[in-house]
């Protein structure tokens, strides 16, 4: 089969690509290790981190596929005289091709990478992250199962579940606990015997009973008069007397009661009223509570499910539900953030998280801690809070339960000079979606893109950190872009000479392939690890835009190098004997 060089390159980089990732499959399949990650993510576990290897190797692994293209594949062509020529023709019919698929190969390189390796890099923390809370959680589920709390075992193990779904251990589990607690409430209900309901236990006797229930008809008192000859009945089943009496209370009773079917109308009508002022006269969580007990009865009702939801939508400005947050703070999210709030003339506002999670019902925040001070005079409030949710650009801090008005949560203050205006929110005088970007976990960085780290480079200061380890992460994101291509360029003037002057690489080269990968790896690292340092050094004492005049007129040159040595090569020609 005769190819043409764009052909054979193009099916070489594919082979090579396919290898590479084959053989970080491999490499990583035998690396996995339980102690770090659990069995139930290895699939995901190994899947993602030989695609984030795979695009962190892609620029030798690139450079292999050149060099077995230009050095090995290349034919020499014999001229009449039977001298075999590596012609200045045949290269200038093909390099135009190569660099322009180089070109293409670069641009999907920097897109693949800024699009997927973030992302590659989130679902490996989150699979560690994940092995942990789910140990954790089976432990406290085994551990409250022997101590007798059998609700927290229960509560332990519901996570433990949304975590690993269909976890044969984790189910039987659930079913044991709930069969205990199931076995509890049966042993504490009372039997099926007849109970001690006898009406002579009460201490009247029948002439009592009835003499009662006289007076109490007498004064028209239907509902006290039908009780005590109710209870006459009882004592003398045959005495027609108190029969009477309760007959004729009845019959009082049910004209001038409502019927059944009214009163219940009339309390819906009234509850509803109730629930609509609570919900004008702005108190959202009173209705709320209202209108759940009201939906629990009626749950057809079009009025009462209206007004729940728009209840639950305005309580949701003033508070949040309990039970929501700790099911949204058992996912991964960004941990350990810290940043300044607030920097004025007289005072500085710290805020800590210890993490954050954003779900689809919104950003939930755990162990949150403010601190207000004075350089000078020193601390002047200091608050904690268990967990706080997103509401416009501030936090709510305290939560309520679904069910159970009675429980609250609520900050802390341990110390205040004066209690803040607003005691239970938090004012973020910062752009949410950049909270994540002040999270000290380590690798935070390489979990955003580059058009992240550019939108968060020039405020980052503002929130009292430092900008240059950021910077530095930048510079390292365009350099790998431009180093695929400058290297790729190098490595064919290498692997063209190469088959010029010295002819295809021996089959002992091949046995030799990993040192070469590795040589080439080591090449590239060590290119962008000096560029990093040059515009770091540049950044530290001359300042940002002398760092970018540096990276962009240094690429810029490498690349007009490397392109006058591909130039270099089709300007001669080189006769060899065969």
């Amino acid at each position: 089969m005769n190819l043409s060089i764009p052909k054979r390159f193009l099916i070489i980089t594919a082979a090579a690509y396919i290898l590479a990732f084959l053989f970080f499959l491999v490499v990583n399949n035998i690396q996995f290790s339980e102690k770090t990650v659990d069995l139930y993510f290895k699939t995901g576990w190994i899947i993602n981190r030989t695609m984030l290897q795979f695009f962190e190797y892609l620029i030798p692994v690139q450079g292999i596929a050149i060099l077995f293209t230009f050095s090995v594949f290349y034919p020499k062509l014999k001229s009449e005289s039977g001298f075999e020529l590596l012609t200045v023709k045949a290269f200038n019919s093909f390099v135009t091709v190569v660099i322009i698929i180089l070109l293409s190969l670069t641009a999907l390189f920097f897109t693949g990478s800024e699009i997927f390796k973030p992302g590659f890099h989130k679902k490996l923390d989150t699979y560690v992250y994940l092995t942990k809370a789910s140990r954790a959680y089976l432990e406290q589920a085994e551990t409250a199962a022997e101590d007798g709390r059998l609700f927290d075992a229960e509560d332990a193990v519901k996570r433990y579940l949304a975590i690993k779904t269909d976890d044969a251990e984790g189910e039987a589990l659930y079913k044991a606990i709930t069969a205990r607690i199931e076995n509890q409430y049966s042993a504490a209900e009372p039997g099926t015997a007849e109970r001690d309901t006898d009406i002579d236990s009460l201490d009247l006797s029948y002439d009592d009973a009835l003499r009662l229930a006289k007076r109490y008809l007498e004064l028209e008192d239907f509902y006290s008069a039908y009780y005590y000859a109710q209870i006459a009945s009882g004592l003398s089943g045959s005495n027609e007397e108190s029969k009477s009496i309760r007959s004729r209370a009845w019959a009082s009773l049910s004209k001038t009661a409502p019927s059944k079917e009214e009163t219940e109308e009339f309390r819906l009508f009234s509850d509803k009223k109730r629930g609509t002022e609570l919900l004008l006269s702005n108190k959202p969580i009173d209705a709320y509570y209202l209108f759940n007990q009201l939906n629990v009865e009626h749950s057809a009702d079009p009025d009462i499910s209206k007004y729940l939801n728009e209840s639950i939508r305005e309580t949701r400005k003033l508070t949040y539900f309990i039970n929501e947050a700790e099911d949204a703070l058992n996912f991964p999210g960004f941990t350990d953030i810290a940043f300044l709030n607030s920097n004025t003339d007289d005072s500085r506002e710290l805020i800590f998280f210890g993490k954050m999670v954003t779900m689809a019902s919104g950003t939930y925040f755990e162990d949150i801690e403010t601190v207000v001070f004075n350089p000078e005079t020193g601390i002047k409030n200091h608050m904690t809070a268990r967990y706080g949710k997103l509401s416009g650009d501030h936090i709510v801090l305290n939560g309520i339960d679904r069910e159970n008005r009675n429980i609250r949560i609520y900050p802390e203050y341990l110390t205040a000079d004066k209690l803040p205006e607003l005691y239970n929110t938090l004012k973020l005088n910062i752009d949410w979606t950049l909270l994540h970007g002040l999270s000290s976990s380590g690798n935070i960085y390489k979990k955003m893109s580059l058009l992240e780290l550019i939108k968060f480079e020039p405020v980052i200061s503002d929130y009292g950190w430092m900008v240059e380890p950021l910077y530095i992460e930048i510079i390292t994101r365009v350099l790998n872009p431009c180093g695929f291509m400058i290297l790729s360029l190098i490595m064919i003037v290498i692997s063209w000479n190469y088959r010029k002057f010295t002819g295809r690489i021996p089959v002992a080269g091949f046995i030799l392939l990993p040192v070469i990968v590795y040589i080439t790896a080591l090449f590239s690292e060590t290119y962008i690890y000096a560029m990093r340092l040059l515009c770091s050094w540049i950044f530290l004492d001359f300042g940002k835009p002398a760092a970018q005049i540096l990276l962009a007129s240094s690429q810029i040159v490498l690349l007009i190098a490397a392109f006058l040595l591909i130039a270099g090569l089709g300007t001669g020609e080189r006769r060899e004997s065969a």
